[in-house]
């Protein structure tokens, strides 16, 4: 079986990242490695991890001694993983834990098509998002019984939290897009990977959960929205973004609505300043 880095990103919550470990390691082979990057925890984390894991020898522990963020926090482990000649990445949020069989399976899958370049397990009822054109969002994949038992359904996106992406993949999109604060860069490398001719895909069968989820910030998720749709609506619905913003603004009163103008203006300003960088 393949080379595979483990890339475990972790901010606070000690007893999470000790149950993540312990799955990943029940599903990994002899020569998989998890590369584990501490983001500047501020609780007992990584007191907890070496003491739980000391003699464990395939983990690195990487300790960031200022918080970069999840998609910078993730890079920093897939340039470890790179550099120790890993054929396959597997990013994990040590929120999120594995069953047994999860890591071969999506290794069998990627080395089975070539058109695919990043795949996921199934998380929780989570099967990966299709890119709705006329609400401009990422809708949840919905997948019939058959489907779940079944082989991989193609999608336009898939988390973070849990993704495969092989390393010939990686060294050619580059990693997580870091100007998405907290949610999104996963939304944009998915979408990077199907611009240089690869698919994404969620594998079912492949199963892994998630202890809780975190919602991120509605001023720094609207900002993401925004940026990631004005950065790959087509030329011809440009129009039709405008009006659901439009409707979006009307939708909201008071501080939410002036939230949202700031969130708005902030995101406009940045891609009028990057087209006319683009044009000089």
């Amino acid at each position: 079986m393949a080379r595979t880095g483990v890339v475990l990103y972790h901010h606070n919550g000690s007893k999470a990242v000790i149950e993540a470990v312990h799955a990943v390691l029940k599903s990994m082979d002899a020569d998989d490695h998890i590369y584990l990057v501490d983001d500047a925890s501020t609780d007992d984390s990584v007191e907890r991890i070496i003491e739980a894991f000391t003699e464990v020898e395939p983990m690195t522990l990487i300790q960031n001694e200022q918080y970069f963020g999840p998609a910078a926090g993730r890079n920093i482990g897939l340039y470890e993983a790179q550099t120790s000649g890993c054929e396959y990445f597997f990013c994990l949020d040590s929120s999120v834990c594995i069953a047994p069989e999860c890591l071969n399976q999506l290794v069998r899958v990627l080395q089975s098509d070539e058109e695919l370049g990043i795949v996921a397990p199934r998380l929780g009822g989570e099967c990966g998002y299709l890119i709705d054109w006329k609400q401009f969002q990422m809708k949840p994949v919905l997948l019939t019984d058959a489907q779940m038992i079944g082989d991989a359904v193609y999608v336009d996106a898939v988390s973070g939290n849990a993704m495969m992406i092989s390393a010939e993949l990686v060294e050619t999109i580059g990693g997580f897009p870091e100007e998405y604060e907290h949610a999104w860069y996963d939304m944009e490398l998915c979408i990077r990977a199907t611009m240089h001719g690869k698919q994404v895909a969620v594998y079912p069968p492949a199963k892994a959960v998630m202890a809780e989820t975190v919602l991120p910030d509605q001023y720094v998720d609207w900002c993401n929205w925004l940026s990631f749709f004005f950065a790959h609506t087509p030329n011809g619905m440009l129009d039709d973004f405008a009006n659901v913003i439009r409707k979006w603004l009307d939708s909201l009163s008071g501080e939410q609505q002036e939230l949202a103008h700031s969130a708005y203006k902030k995101v406009f300003e940045a891609q009028k300043n990057k087209s006319e960088g683009e044009g000089d």
